[in-house]
Protein backbone atom coordinates (compact mmCIF):
# COMPACT_ATOMS: atom_id res chain seq x y z
CA UNK A 1 0.00 0.00 0.00
CA UNK A 2 2.93 2.21 0.78
CA UNK A 3 4.26 1.48 -2.19
CA UNK A 4 1.07 2.90 -4.24
CA UNK A 5 0.65 5.66 -2.17
CA UNK A 6 4.30 6.87 -3.12
CA UNK A 7 3.58 6.68 -6.74
CA UNK A 8 0.41 8.44 -6.12
CA UNK A 9 2.03 11.28 -4.83
CA UNK A 10 4.50 11.41 -7.04
CA UNK A 11 2.64 11.90 -9.71
CA UNK A 12 0.31 14.33 -7.69
CA UNK A 13 3.52 16.28 -7.30
CA UNK A 14 4.26 15.81 -11.34
CA UNK A 15 0.75 16.87 -12.08
CA UNK A 16 0.26 13.43 -13.72
CA UNK A 17 -3.08 11.17 -13.26
CA UNK A 18 -2.60 9.10 -9.96
CA UNK A 19 -2.03 5.69 -11.48
CA UNK A 20 -3.73 3.47 -7.92
CA UNK A 21 -6.50 3.13 -5.99
CA UNK A 22 -6.11 0.37 -4.27
CA UNK A 23 -4.41 1.49 -0.78
CA UNK A 24 -4.88 1.42 2.77
CA UNK A 25 -7.48 4.16 3.49
CA UNK A 26 -9.52 3.01 0.35
CA UNK A 27 -9.98 -0.57 2.11
CA UNK A 28 -10.83 1.43 5.55
CA UNK A 29 -12.52 4.68 4.51
CA UNK A 30 -14.70 3.12 1.63
CA UNK A 31 -14.65 -0.75 1.96
CA UNK A 32 -15.34 -1.90 5.38
CA UNK A 33 -17.29 1.33 7.07
CA UNK A 34 -17.57 1.14 10.43
CA UNK A 35 -15.48 -2.29 11.00
CA UNK A 36 -14.99 -5.53 8.99
CA UNK A 37 -18.35 -6.70 7.04
CA UNK A 38 -19.21 -2.91 6.01
CA UNK A 39 -21.57 -3.40 9.76
CA UNK A 40 -22.57 0.60 10.10
CA UNK A 41 -25.32 -0.10 7.90
CA UNK A 42 -26.02 -2.75 10.63
CA UNK A 43 -25.68 -0.52 13.18
CA UNK A 44 -28.21 1.81 11.41
CA UNK A 45 -30.66 -1.59 11.00
CA UNK A 46 -30.42 -2.16 14.86
CA UNK A 47 -31.30 1.78 15.86
CA UNK A 48 -34.81 0.92 14.37
CA UNK A 49 -35.23 -2.42 15.46
CA UNK A 50 -38.20 -4.00 17.68
CA UNK A 51 -36.61 -6.29 20.21
CA UNK A 52 -34.92 -3.81 23.21
CA UNK A 53 -31.59 -6.42 23.00
CA UNK A 54 -30.48 -5.37 19.07
CA UNK A 55 -31.64 -1.53 19.56
CA UNK A 56 -29.89 -1.79 22.90
CA UNK A 57 -26.78 -2.67 20.66
CA UNK A 58 -27.58 -0.04 17.84
CA UNK A 59 -27.16 2.63 20.61
CA UNK A 60 -23.94 1.19 22.09
CA UNK A 61 -22.52 0.92 18.43
CA UNK A 62 -23.03 4.08 17.17
CA UNK A 63 -20.16 6.04 17.91
CA UNK A 64 -17.60 3.30 18.03
CA UNK A 65 -18.28 1.96 14.65
CA UNK A 66 -18.31 5.94 13.39
CA UNK A 67 -14.57 5.26 14.55
CA UNK A 68 -14.41 1.65 12.78
CA UNK A 69 -14.57 -0.22 15.58
CA UNK A 70 -16.98 -2.44 14.99
CA UNK A 71 -16.73 -5.38 18.52
CA UNK A 72 -19.79 -4.19 20.31
CA UNK A 73 -22.09 -5.39 17.37
CA UNK A 74 -20.01 -7.98 16.00
CA UNK A 75 -19.76 -9.69 19.51
CA UNK A 76 -23.13 -8.59 20.96
CA UNK A 77 -25.14 -9.60 18.32
CA UNK A 78 -23.10 -12.33 17.85
CA UNK A 79 -22.13 -12.11 13.95
CA UNK A 80 -19.33 -14.78 14.45
CA UNK A 81 -20.91 -17.75 13.47
CA UNK A 82 -24.19 -16.41 12.65
CA UNK A 83 -25.26 -17.57 9.58
CA UNK A 84 -27.66 -15.13 9.29
CA UNK A 85 -25.53 -12.59 8.93
CA UNK A 86 -23.01 -14.17 6.49
CA UNK A 87 -23.98 -13.39 3.49
CA UNK A 88 -24.05 -9.59 4.26
CA UNK A 89 -21.17 -9.61 6.24
CA UNK A 90 -19.04 -10.87 2.85
CA UNK A 91 -21.23 -9.26 0.11
CA UNK A 92 -21.61 -5.51 1.60
CA UNK A 93 -17.62 -4.67 1.71
CA UNK A 94 -17.64 -6.07 -1.76
CA UNK A 95 -20.31 -4.17 -3.10
CA UNK A 96 -18.73 -0.72 -1.75
CA UNK A 97 -15.45 -2.09 -3.06
CA UNK A 98 -17.00 -1.98 -6.95
CA UNK A 99 -18.86 1.18 -6.24
CA UNK A 100 -15.80 3.07 -4.80
CA UNK A 101 -13.79 1.77 -7.31
CA UNK A 102 -15.63 3.10 -9.48
CA UNK A 103 -16.00 6.17 -8.51
CA UNK A 104 -12.20 6.58 -8.62
CA UNK A 105 -11.67 5.09 -11.99
CA UNK A 106 -14.20 7.32 -13.53
CA UNK A 107 -13.06 10.25 -11.80
CA UNK A 108 -16.13 11.74 -9.77
CA UNK A 109 -14.10 11.48 -6.78
CA UNK A 110 -9.86 11.70 -6.64
CA UNK A 111 -7.49 9.17 -5.37
CA UNK A 112 -5.76 8.81 -2.22
CA UNK A 113 -2.83 10.81 -1.49
CA UNK A 114 -1.93 10.44 2.39
CA UNK A 115 -2.02 8.48 5.18
CA UNK A 116 -4.57 8.75 7.62
CA UNK A 117 -5.56 6.96 10.94
CA UNK A 118 -8.04 4.54 10.44
CA UNK A 119 -9.69 5.36 13.31
CA UNK A 120 -10.95 8.73 11.72
CA UNK A 121 -14.15 9.24 11.35
CA UNK A 122 -15.24 7.24 8.15
CA UNK A 123 -16.70 10.58 6.04
CA UNK A 124 -13.77 13.16 7.29
CA UNK A 125 -10.73 10.01 6.98
CA UNK A 126 -12.06 9.39 2.94
CA UNK A 127 -11.98 13.11 2.61
CA UNK A 128 -8.85 13.47 4.45
CA UNK A 129 -7.12 10.58 2.67
CA UNK A 130 -8.21 12.29 -0.92
CA UNK A 131 -6.75 15.58 -0.35
CA UNK A 132 -10.07 17.55 1.75
CA UNK A 133 -12.47 15.52 -1.48
CA UNK A 134 -15.65 15.93 0.30
CA UNK A 135 -17.37 14.57 -2.89
CA UNK A 136 -15.52 11.31 -0.87
CA UNK A 137 -17.20 12.51 2.08
CA UNK A 138 -20.35 11.95 0.23
CA UNK A 139 -19.73 8.58 -1.86
CA UNK A 140 -18.97 7.07 2.07
CA UNK A 141 -22.40 8.57 3.39
CA UNK A 142 -24.09 6.83 0.39
CA UNK A 143 -22.01 3.12 0.74
CA UNK A 144 -22.86 3.46 4.14
CA UNK A 145 -26.49 3.74 3.29
CA UNK A 146 -26.00 0.37 0.38
CA UNK A 147 -24.98 -1.30 3.21
CA UNK A 148 -27.89 -0.78 5.22
CA UNK A 149 -29.69 -1.77 2.29
CA UNK A 150 -27.77 -5.29 2.05
CA UNK A 151 -28.03 -5.84 5.72
CA UNK A 152 -31.98 -5.22 6.10
CA UNK A 153 -33.27 -8.19 5.13
CA UNK A 154 -30.98 -10.37 6.94
CA UNK A 155 -31.74 -7.95 9.69
CA UNK A 156 -35.21 -8.72 9.59
CA UNK A 157 -34.62 -12.08 9.26
CA UNK A 158 -32.88 -12.07 12.31
CA UNK A 159 -35.23 -9.77 14.35
CA UNK A 160 -38.48 -12.15 13.61
CA UNK A 161 -36.09 -15.05 14.99
CA UNK A 162 -35.39 -13.06 18.03
CA UNK A 163 -39.08 -11.71 18.71
CA UNK A 164 -39.90 -15.53 18.12
CA UNK A 165 -37.73 -16.86 20.73
CA UNK A 166 -38.98 -14.00 22.92
CA UNK A 167 -42.57 -14.84 22.78
CA UNK A 168 -42.01 -18.43 22.84
CA UNK A 169 -40.47 -17.54 26.55
CA UNK A 170 -42.90 -15.42 27.51
CA UNK A 171 -45.40 -18.09 27.03
CA UNK A 172 -43.17 -20.58 28.80
CA UNK A 173 -42.86 -18.17 31.74
CA UNK A 174 -46.86 -17.74 32.05
CA UNK A 175 -47.32 -21.24 32.05
CA UNK A 176 -44.43 -21.71 34.86
CA UNK A 177 -45.81 -18.79 36.90
CA UNK A 178 -49.75 -20.45 36.31
CA UNK A 179 -48.33 -23.60 37.40
CA UNK A 180 -47.30 -22.33 40.72
CA UNK A 181 -50.45 -20.77 41.32
CA UNK A 182 -52.12 -23.83 41.04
Amino acid sequence: WLTNLGANQTALAASQPLPHIFMEAFWTFFIVIGGSGATMGLVFCYLRSRPAHLRSIGRLSVVPSIFNINEPVIFGTPIVMNPVFFIPFLLAPMVNAVLAWAAMKFDLIGRVISVVPWTAPAPVGAAWALGWDFRAAILVLVLACVSAIIYFPFFKVYEKQLLQQEAEEAQRNGEEENEQVA
